[in-house]
C-alpha cells in the first residue's frame, strides 16, 4: 500500500492450502465446522510482524508477516472438545504478550457435542505464539441461559483494550468492562447497558439493546447501539474492589466504576 491508490497483492495466506483445514468439514465426533477468516488486526504493542487472524472453527492464527510476500504460520488458539469455536474477534494485551479474544455464538441450546451458552471471551497467554495457551474464560449470568427474560442476543462481539481494561461489546449486555490486572482472573468492573430501543429499519422486531461495536480512547470509550445510535462514556473510577455476587445490570453498584454517558444526538 506504498501508494495507496493503487495498492498491490504480493502475497496470501489461507488454512486449507497452509494446514489443510478445509472450509467446511466434519470432525472426529462427527460434528459440522466451518473454517474462514472473520477479522485481522496487527501488532498493538509488540512484534510488529505478527498478524492475528480470527479464523472461526480454527481459531485464532499467528502469523509471521516479516517478509509479507512469505507469512508463516507460527502457531493456533485451540477449543476444548465440547467448544463450538466461532473465534470472531481479538484483541491484545501486556505488550501483545495476552491475547482478549471474543467467541461469537448466537445458539445457546445444547446440540450434541457442544456446549450450551452463548458466546464469551478468553484470555490467552500467548508470550510463546507457537504454543497459544488458555488461561481465563469470562461469562456472565446469561451465558448459559437458553431463554433470557429479555429480548436480544447475548454473546460477546468484539473487545478492546486498554491498560488493564477489557471493553467487551456484548450486544444486549451493552459493554462490559473487565479488570485483567490478574489476566487468569478478570473481573467484571462495569457495564454499560443503554435503555432499548426500537430498530428503526424494523429488521429487530422487539425494543431491545443491541451494542455492536465498541472503541476506547484516552480517557473515554464509544459505543455503537444498531438500534439506538452512538453513545459516549467514561470510567469515572480507576480502583478495582472485589465484591463477588454483587451484580446489577444496568446500574452502577457501588462497588462497580461509576458511568457518565452522554445520549446519542436526535
Amino acid at each position: 500500500m506504498t501508494d495507496p491508490a493503487n495498492p498491490v497483492r504480493v502475497a496470501q495466506w489461507g488454512a486449507w492450502e497452509e494446514l489443510g483445514i478445509p472450509p467446511r468439514y466434519t470432525d472426529e465426533l462427527d460434528r459440522s465446522r466451518r473454517s474462514f477468516v472473520r477479522s485481522v488486526i496487527g501488532a498493538v504493542s509488540g512484534n510488529q510482524h505478527r498478524a492475528y487472524l480470527s479464523y472461526w472453527d480454527t481459531g485464532t492464527v499467528i502469523l509471521d508477516v516479516k517478509d509479507p510476500a512469505d507469512p508463516r504460520f507460527l502457531g493456533r488458539t485451540e477449543f476444548e472438545p465440547h467448544h463450538e469455536g466461532n473465534a470472531h474477534s481479538a484483541w491484545l494485551a501486556r505488550g501483545d504478550n495476552l491475547l482478549v479474544r471474543a467467541d461469537e455464538d448466537f445458539n445457546p441450546s445444547e446440540r450434541a457435542g457442544f456446549e450450551g451458552a452463548w458466546g464469551y471471551p478468553r484470555i490467552f497467554d500467548i508470550s510463546d505464539p507457537t504454543n497459544p495457551v488458555q488461561i481465563a474464560t469470562f461469562e456472565l449470568p446469561t451465558t448459559r441461559q437458553a431463554s433470557p427474560d429479555r429480548p436480544g442476543d447475548f454473546t460477546v462481539h468484539d473487545p478492546k483494550v486498554r491498560g488493564n481494561e477489557v471493553y467487551l461489546s456484548w450486544y444486549a449486555e451493552g459493554v462490559v468492562v473487565l479488570d485483567i490486572s490478574d489476566p487468569r482472573d478478570p473481573e467484571q468492573i462495569a457495564q454499560f447497558l443503554p435503555p432499548p430501543a426500537e430498530d428503526p429499519m424494523g429488521f429487530f422486531v422487539a425494543a431491545q439493546v443491541n451494542v455492536w461495536g465498541v472503541d476506547v480512547h484516552s480517557s473515554y470509550a464509544v459505543a455503537s447501539d444498531m438500534s439506538s445510535g452512538l453513545w459516549v462514556f467514561e470510567l469515572e473510577s480507576t480502583s478495582r474492589t472485589r465484591r463477588p455476587g454483587e451484580l446489577t445490570v444496568g446500574q452502577a453498584a457501588p462497588w462497580r466504576r461509576a458511568l457518565r454517558a452522554a445520549p446519542p444526538s436526535p
